[in-house]
């Protein structure tokens, strides 16, 4: 036991000096690629959100991605149009 709580001190003290000054390289690196992170996932649901806002209406701008599923739909008949509508709310 004796020997067990020299060695953690030892490796303590070791870790310590070693890694004193990268902490703040390692914090400010966690930190960046965490709003990284948000800012991807704000920017993706924005997008979403545009797209959808572009499907109510029924007749969105036709360069976006809801524009190219909507005018896939009109060359399948009723029942594949209902069902392929809903999957275009799914992938949204």
């Amino acid at each position: 036991m004796t020997i067990g709580t020299l060695f953690v001190g030892y490796m303590d003290s070791l870790l310590n000096s070693r890694l004193e000054d990268r902490t703040f390289l390692m914090t400010f690196t966690i930190f960046a690629v965490f709003v990284h992170g948000l800012i991807a996932c704000a920017a993706n649901k924005w997008s979403t959100n545009e797209e959808l806002n572009d499907l109510k209406p029924g007749i969105p701008a036709p360069n976006t991605r809801t524009g190219k599923y909507l005018s896939e739909l009109k060359y399948h008949d009723g029942e594949n149009s209902s069902i392929k509508s809903q999957m275009v709310c799914l992938k949204f």
